[in-house]
């Protein structure tokens, strides 16, 4: 899938994108967009994959749950595991500039 939205993402940059399956916590930006992976809800827990992290990227295996606030133009996300512990605490930035293809 990642072939077919990248390119609608890019053109069409989002606030975030939020996806699911993988059993963990993950948050990286690519192309100024951020991605946050959170799916850890009570399934077996998969071991973050180190080798695709980059500088900034925060992983964390762990059962979590999202708490998202919007406020005007301000959003601001914040990753909460099982027992209160706040494990990322972040400020969304504006959604960037279409990218637009060079001619």
């Amino acid at each position: 899938m990642r072939r077919d939205l990248e390119p609608l993402f890019r053109a069409h940059p989002p606030r975030a994108v939020f996806c699911g399956h993988d059993h963990s916590y993950y948050r990286t930006t690519r192309h100024g967009i951020p991605y946050v992976v959170t799916a850890g809800g009570g399934a077996p827990l998969y071991e973050p994959q180190r080798k695709l992290m980059q500088p900034g990227d925060v992983s964390v295996k762990n059962y979590h749950g999202c708490e998202v606030t919007v406020e005007e133009e301000q959003v601001r996300l914040r990753a909460i595991q099982w027992d209160g512990k706040v494990i990322d605490d972040v400020l969304l930035p504006s959604a960037p500039a279409p990218v637009t293809a060079a001619r």
